[in-house]
Formats: C-alpha cells, structure tokens, sequence
C-alpha cells in the first residue's frame, strides 16, 4: 500500500487541517511534545481502512464539542488508485456511520462498495492483502504495545507471519496441487480398471478367434451348401431361403471380428493416453523441491530488506547528530560574535576615556586589551574545533556511504546468485552446482552480516 493523501475533520485534536499528502515522501519523522496529534495520523488510517483505533468507541474519536466527523483516505495499490472515506455522527440514538470505496477509472471516480460496511471492510482487506491485525504486528507498532507481536499465541504468531510473508497464496498453490493430483490419481485408477476389463477381454480373444475359425468352417460349409442348393435350385423349394440366412451369418461373423479388431485398437490408444497422463502427474510431483526453494529464496529475500531498513533508520540517526552539532557549532559562533562586539564596543569607550584623561585610564584599558587577545585566542580555538568536527562528520558520512554501497553491491550478488537456475555462476560464468550455489549463497550472507556489523559499529561512533 503507497499512501497518497490524508484529509480529516473533527478527528480527535483535528478540526479541520490542510490536507497532508504523502508524494514524493519516502522517510518522514513525525515529532511532537505529548498530545500534539502525532498518534492521531496514524489511528485516522486504521480508522478509515478498518475501522479501528485506539478508542472503545467511535464516538471518543470525534473532536469535543462536535457531533460528526469523517477521514478520507487515497492510497496506491497494485497500481490502482483507491479513495476510502468512512463518516461517522452522534445524531440520533445510536448514531450512525458511513463507509465508501472508490476507484480511478482513467480521469474519474468510480464507486465499487459493497451493500453493507462489514462486506466493504472485507473488500478492502482483500485489495490490501493485510488486516488490521497484521498491520499493528508488522508495520505499525502501537505506542506501549512494541510486545504485542511476542505475547501471542504460538497459533496466532504463525498465522500473522504467514499473511505477511504470503504463505496463504502457496497453501492454495498446495491444495490445489493436491486436489489435481487426487483427480488424476482417481482417473488413473478409473482408467486402471478400464484397461483390466479390455484385457479381461483381450483374454477371450483365443477363443473368439475359435469361433471365428468355427465361423469361417461355417461359411465354407454354407458355400458348400450354397453350391449343392444351386444344383437342386429347381427341386428344392426353399434353397434361396438357405442361402440367404447363410450369407447374413457369414456377414455378422465378419462384422462381429471386425468389431472386436476396432474396440482392441480403442484400448490400446487409451492405455497409452493414460501412460501419458501419469508420467505428467509424477513430472509436477517432482517439481516439489523447485517450489520449496523458491519459497526459501523469498524469505531470504525478505530478510535482507529488513536489514535494509535498519540500515536506513541508523543513516537517519546520523543525519539527525550532524544536525544537532551544526547546532551547537552556530550558537557557539554567535555567543562569540556578541563577546567580540561587546569587547571592541568596550575598547571604542575606553579610547574616549583614554583622549579625554589617558593618565588615569591606562592600567583599567590594559587589562580590557589584554582579555580581548584572549577571546579572540579562545575564538581561533574554537574555530579550529569547529574545523575539525566537520572534517570528521565528512569523513563518517563518506565511510557510511562506502559501505551502503558495498552492502547494496553483496546483496544484489548475492540475490542474482540465489534466485538463478543457469548451470552457470552469473558473476563469472563457471559451471555452477546447486551445492557450489548453496556454498556461495552461504559465503555472501556471511559476508553481509560482518558487513552490516561494520556498518552499525560506523554508526555508532561519536564525534571526539
């Protein structure tokens, strides 16, 4: 989910503030003295998408002295840019709320809620692939419920990781792969039973070709008698009848081979149909150790950008020292400034006195002189300080960045190295086995850990 703006009215300290948007903000730090509203920002997303704050009641969220109030949301998902705006009124006995879902189409806005707020909240659930539960475990740390997260059940625990890593899409993957290979298993054993049956059948064929030698024994004797009927055509009265019934048994015996030649072709083309069928069900049974490991890849993956954002909130504590010494180093200038000012100020007055009577004012100008050299010393002094402190600044931000790209250049070698199926290593193009890979992969994580450990020690470190 990409933010793009945030529009309140009458939502706890809010009345009604300028809009915040969010474009082009990548890092933002909210500050603020307790009670300022800083949390409130964040409880008008969770309100707004799944009705949920820090408050028992939607009521306590409405601004003192007002009966309604509404929080209107635009984010970015899937590359689709959607408007939630949920209301919410005291009018009335109970009150009432309102919930709306809209999304761009082109140049406007198109209204795609549901007919009640618990089938809009669920529609909104599924665009954003997070509840509010996974939400406050993972990107969103209540204030005073860091623990939240460690005090669940080990049930609980398993299934919010597994929405935030997507294992529900693979567990789907996983039955379906299933349910496929019961279907197949159960035509296989279908088809199984068919071909016992043809061979069951293919068995008799002894004895059908039995009859059918019977069959053609048969027609030769009716040939023969076909032949001795013709002779006594002329005294025999129903000779043509004979001959009729002979040749209509002669022809359901060849048609009655001829069948049994088609149905024995038929079995043998769905036997070997079936043969097919099967080595394609062992094939994706055995791409099971492919899904596992890309599987492990992506939470490899995921890992490494949590260290990446560690990474980029310690840079962020950097930036916020070099700021308060930069700080420091002007009010320190300016106190000087005012000291130097006071002191030539003090020497003007001093030279007035000395034209005027310099016998009696010698000694007390000495001394104003004398402690003049020595702020403008103690001044130099800190000058050169102030010189010195930038320079180191200067060089711990050039180290930092040295090795944020290092870090960024291992963890691209080590996901390109990872994610390939080539035979070959894509760094350097030597024949590469999954045991050499594994190895490599292990080596680069190794490395980015010393790495890391480097980089949070640079971090750390203090001016002197």
């Amino acid at each position: 989910m990409k933010p793009i703006r945030l529009e309140l009215k009458n939502f706890l300290p809010y009345q009604v503030p300028d809009p915040l948007r969010f474009d082009g903000i990548h890092l933002a730090c909210l500050t603020g003295s307790n009670g300022a509203g800083k949390s409130s920002v964040l409880d008008a997303i969770t309100w707004v998408l799944w009705g949920v704050a820090r408050s028992k009641r939607d009521d306590e969220l409405i601004h003192q002295g007002q009966t309604e109030m509404h929080v209107q949301f635009d984010f970015e998902q899937d590359d689709v840019l959607y408007r939630v705006i949920r209301r919410r009124s005291k009018k009335g006995k109970t009150g009432s709320t309102e919930l709306t879902l809209l999304a761009m189409n082109g140049e406007q806005w198109n209204l795609i809620s549901e007919p009640s707020i618990r089938q809009t909240e669920k529609k909104i659930v599924d665009i954003l692939h997070l509840s509010y539960d996974t939400f406050i475990h993972s990107a969103f740390l209540q204030q005073g419920r860091a623990d939240a997260f460690t005090t669940r059940t080990p049930a609980e625990r398993k299934a919010i990781l597994g929405e935030i890593l997507g294992l529900e899409q693979w567990q789907k993957y996983e039955a379906a792969a299933k349910e496929r290979y019961n279907v197949l298993e159960r035509e296989v054993d279908l088809n199984r039973r068919e071909i016992e049956s043809i061979e069951a059948e293919l068995a008799k064929r002894p004895s059908l070709e039995a009859d059918k030698a019977l069959a053609e024994a048969s027609v030769r004797e009716a040939e023969a008698a076909l032949a001795l009927a013709q002779q006594r055509l002329d005294v025999v009265r129903d000779a043509p009848e004979a001959l009729r019934r002979a040749q209509t048994d002669r022809k359901d015996r060849v048609d009655r081979e001829l069948d049994l030649k088609r149905q024995q072709d038929e079995a043998e083309q769905e036997m070997a149909r079936w043969a097919g069928e099967i080595d394609a069900c062992q094939q994706i049974v055995g791409q099971r150790a492919d899904i596992e490991g890309g599987y492990e890849s992506l939470q490899s993956a995921r890992e490494a950008d949590r260290s990446l954002r560690d990474k980029l909130d310690a840079l962020t504590d950097i930036d916020r020292q070099r700021a308060d010494l930069n700080g420091q180093l002007t009010a320190a200038r300016a106190r000087l400034d005012s000291e130097i000012t006071r002191l030539e100020r003090s020497i003007d007055d001093q030279q007035a006195v000395i034209d005027a009577d310099p016998s009696a004012e010698l000694e007390s100008v000495q001394a104003e002189l004398s402690a003049l050299h020595e702020a403008e010393a103690r001044r130099e002094d800190m000058q050169r300080e102030e010189t010195l402190i930038r320079e180191e600044i200067a060089d711990r931000k050039a180290r930092l960045d040295t090795l944020e790209l290092d870090g960024g250049k291992l963890r691209k070698r080590r996901d390109t190295l990872a994610e390939t199926d080539d035979a070959n290593c894509p760094t350097c193009g030597q024949p590469l086995t999954p045991e050499h890979r594994a190895e490599m992969v292990g080596q680069l994580d190794g490395e980015l850990v010393a790495h890391r450990a480097e980089w949070v020690e640079a971090k750390r470190a203090r001016p002197s």
